[in-house]
């Protein structure tokens, strides 16, 4: 599987075989892998250095960045027809600013909490919640009736706050659990993470 949920469950595995045969890695891999860190030679040096931008190309490219994109295309996708929607459905611009602000208050109000809820509940069901509020919220669209317009705006402000801050959190733990180090290579996943949602947002 290659959803959202199959990627959060990675947090809990191997990045892959080969990593997971690596000698470098505990075996219970629940355990944060350390990397030494006093090398005797420069050639140890170099050797763990190699591993490190290994592992940590395997959890961006082959893990995260599929999922994270596919995610962010989703939410691309629908924002700028949203307007288009409603007054198609002969809403005027009062009423359209109502679902506009509920979705946006809604996102506002969770945004800065998701990512503590993400830590104790556990990341792969946060994703699932993502998945599941953003499928209501869109289906949500295809009725007219006001109150279940505005029952999806709330959702995807929710779903939207979700995207943002889990994915987050899942890439910043995973790094820890597979022992790679935050600098330079967590910036250097934003940086890349940033990049790709914004060339999904132009396609």
């Amino acid at each position: 599987n290659t959803g959202p949920a199959a990627a959060a469950e990675a947090e809990d595995a191997p990045l892959d075989n080969d990593l997971h045969h690596n000698p470098t890695l505990d075996d219970d891999d629940t355990e944060t892998v350390s990397l030494p860190t006093q090398a005797t030679s420069p050639a140890l040096i170099h050797k763990n250095q190699a591993m490190m931008k290994q592992r940590h190309a395997r959890l961006l490219y082959r893990i995260y960045l599929p999922v994270y994109l596919l995610a962010t295309a989703a939410d691309w996708l629908q924002g700028p027809y949203k307007y288009a929607v409603y007054s198609a459905y002969g809403y005027d611009q009062r009423a359209i600013s109502i679902l506009f602000v509920a979705g946006f208050g809604s996102g506002m109000s969770l945004g800065s909490v998701v990512g503590g809820w993400a830590d104790s509940v556990g990341r792969k069901k946060m994703v699932l919640a993502y998945c599941a509020c953003y499928a209501v919220s869109c289906l949500a669209k295809h009725c007219r009736l006001f109150t279940v317009l505005l029952v999806g705006r709330v959702l995807g402000g929710i779903a939207t706050s979700l995207l943002f801050s889990v994915f987050d959190s899942w890439l910043i733990k995973t790094h820890s659990l597979h022992g790679i180090d935050k600098h330079p290579y967590l910036g250097e996943s934003f940086s890349v993470a940033n990049f790709g949602s914004s060339c999904v947002a132009i396609v």
